[in-house]
């Protein structure tokens, strides 16, 4: 059954298909074909702006495709009162809007200790497996994230700050597997003006004026100064690089799904192989999508952690034809390279940690000969949550 309107009479409704943040909305659910006729849509619905926008929208979106719309809220265990109060909000609006409702809690310090990830990464990766896991138990063929244009530039940035490949310069992309983002074409400010326009009260995570996280720095501090004294629309700028560099990206991926299917071999308890000869004569370009893939295939499509350092120490070791190498990589990924086999495979436990105490996740990958000797690391510290190849 379609999902009931917002509550509003026609001109209000009228009024706010009118805004600049539902227009966008509409156009890019067109265009990227992120919802068909009577689909079902799990919003994840933190409490914040950009959520509680974007369930709105979806709900006056409704009747043009008798859309059935729910709503889920993620809680991580982390946050303590803070987060009991974006729950509850979270579940205020759904009930406000007549929008059936589920909070998911799920313990994100023991799955990162487990998992050997950074808190941020282990929440992202329980949070949109919980999305996912929820979509499939309510019938919903997607699930809408909240993402805006601010965040597609702040990420692009980040990444290349960090030290990134091609897929970093796409950022965010509209629409990868269940999930779609109908907001990436929407400016925060917009948002703003679209929860005022309709009697939203939408609640703040105190943790995104943090400066303890890069993208918090970015947001605040690096990309205001470059609109006032470096380039102004530079948030654009970077936007528009994303969208060009998503294009080649897709155009790329039919290239590493022809290749894939001639030299990946999978194994039992989630073990790959590759025929390393042939992936080392490949073009890098290629040569270095295929290692993310590989490591894509392991980690179960988490790839949040993984940095171009960790790609580039692993494909130079392909290349030259080293055999006897091992490599650690984030999440508990182990590269083995041995008799033209490159092996990836989760295990429980590292073999060694780096100099702070923390998993090697926290630098570049951490290289072993056969006897387990130590070798080079790769000496750039990076927030695992904060990077992506």
């Amino acid at each position: 059954m379609p999902s009931p309107s917002v509550g509003l009479d026609g001109q209000e409704a009228s009024r706010l298909r009118r805004t600049p943040l539902f227009r966008s909305l509409a156009r890019a659910v067109e265009h990227h074909r992120m919802l068909g006729r009577s689909d079902g849509v799990l919003v994840a619905l933190s409490g914040g702006p950009d959520s509680s926008a974007l369930l709105h929208a979806l709900l006056l979106l409704a009747p043009r495709l008798q859309l059935r719309v729910q709503a889920a809220h993620v809680h991580h265990g982390i946050r303590g009162a803070s987060a009991d109060r974006d729950a509850e909000a979270a579940r205020a609006l759904a009930s406000r809007l007549a929008v059936p409702f589920r909070r998911i809690d799920v313990d994100v310090r023991t799955y990162a200790h487990a998992q050997g990830l950074s808190l941020e990464t282990a929440a992202r990766q329980l949070r949109l497996e919980a999305l996912e896991r929820t979509a499939r138990e309510e019938g919903c063929r997607r699930v809408a994230l909240g993402h805006t244009a601010d965040d597609q530039a702040e990420t692009v940035l980040m990444w290349v700050l960090r030290g990134t490949g091609p897929a970093g310069l796409a950022g965010i992309p509209p629409v990868r597997g269940v999930f779609v983002r109908p907001l990436l074409g929407v400016w925060r400010r917009e948002v703003l003006a679209y929860c005022r326009a309709a009697g939203l009260r939408p609640v703040e995570d105190e943790t995104n004026r943090s400066p303890r996280f890069l993208r918090n720095r970015i947001r605040l501090e690096v990309l205001p100064y470059l609109e006032s004294t470096v380039r102004p629309g530079v948030r654009r700028a970077l936007v528009r690089l994303a969208s060009v560099a998503l294009d080649e990206q897709e155009y790329m991926r039919a290239r590493v799904d022809e290749v894939w299917r001639r030299i990946a071999t999978p194994g039992e308890g989630g073990r790959l192989e590759l025929d390393a000869r042939a992936l080392g004569g490949l073009h890098p370009a290629l040569g270095r999508r295929i290692l993310v893939r590989a490591y894509e295939e392991v980690s179960g499509g988490h790839r949040g952690a993984l940095g171009l350092v960790h790609i580039e120490a692993l494909w130079t070791a392909v290349a030259r034809g080293r055999g006897g190498v091992e490599l650690q990589l984030p999440g508990r990924i182990v590269t083995r390279l041995m008799r033209g086999r490159l092996v990836l495979e989760r295990v429980a436990t590292l073999r060694a940690k780096g100099p702070t105490g923390r998993e090697p996740e926290s630098r570049g990958p951490a290289c072993y000969n056969d006897s387990g000797n130590a070798g080079r690391r790769a000496s750039a510290r990076r927030d695992a949550s904060e990077r992506r190849t």
